[in-house]
């Protein structure tokens, strides 16, 4: 009965046009994956100044929008480099005048205007760098028994890693894990940042390379992979447990840290 009640919602938020699961803001990933769901683990994989940050904080916005609270575990950078980036995101104002306090009346206006809009969603923020799987667990749970963690973000997942451990195939073998056991058994969306090995940098990555284990495979539920080859950003949805898989009509702008979305080639 619940099956076909949670089915009979998905049929009428389909039939006016509504994403049926947390909505991601992107129009063609909405429509193959039905938007994220609760319990699901979402791999986020590309080599570096590839937007995994900007991917991320565009979701985080998205979902909050929508009235789902997200934390943030970033391991890479502090906590007021994310608030930053997620007011060049909203505003639209160049990230390098940003960075330098190149920022003239109109840029100020809408950075307030962004700033107001942001601070009033259920963004959270936590920056230690040597935070561990268990203290994200637990911190998770607690924030989710108090209705302030519907989804989880993680920033990125190799760096939870020991760097002390001896076999790193096998620490991030029990993250992944750890980290599909933790979406199954809270019921919370936990999206994933993973860097992919090297040989992917300049061809069409898979999910073959995600750095360090073929766990995450076959762990996540859906995996999203952002690579450039210099000529053509490209944002593919590489594995859909719930659907269908593709390419999708988006491109970076790294200057604003905006995705946009294109029309499709025919």
């Amino acid at each position: 009965r619940a099956t076909l009640d949670d089915l009979e919602r998905r049929q009428q938020a389909r039939q006016v046009g509504e994403c049926i699961g947390i909505p991601t803001g992107l129009q063609r990933l909405d429509v193959l994956t039905g938007g994220w769901r609760g319990g699901q683990l979402v791999v986020l994989a590309g080599r570096p100044g590839m937007g995994k940050s900007a991917a991320m904080l565009h979701f985080a916005r998205t979902a909050a929008v929508a009235g789902v609270p997200v934390c943030v575990f970033s391991l890479e950078m502090p906590d007021t480099q994310l608030a930053g980036r997620m007011l060049v995101g909203g505003s639209g104002v160049n990230s390098g005048s940003f960075r330098t306090g190149d920022i003239d009346a109109d840029s100020w206006r809408r950075l307030e205007q962004a700033a107001a809009e942001l601070s009033a969603l259920p963004v959270y923020f936590s920056d230690c760098a040597n935070i561990t799987m268990g203290t994200i667990r637990s911190q998770c749970k607690a924030m989710a028994r108090r209705g302030r963690c519907g989804m989880v973000i993680i920033d990125y997942l190799q760096l939870l890693a020991d760097g002390k451990a001896k076999d790193r195939y096998q620490a991030i073998t029990g993250i992944s894990i750890a980290l599909h056991e933790l979406a199954q058994t809270t019921g919370i969306l936990v999206v994933a940042l993973a860097q992919l090995n090297r040989n992917a940098a300049h061809a069409a990555p898979s999910t073959a390379d995600l750095k360090e284990s073929g766990q995450l495979e076959q762990d996540a539920d859906a995996i999203l992979l952002l690579s450039d080859d210099g000529e053509q950003y490209r944002a593919s949805l590489d594995k859909n447990k719930e659907g269908r898989v593709g390419i999708l009509p988006i491109a970076f702008d790294k200057e604003c840290q905006r995705f946009l979305e294109v029309e499709e080639r025919r």
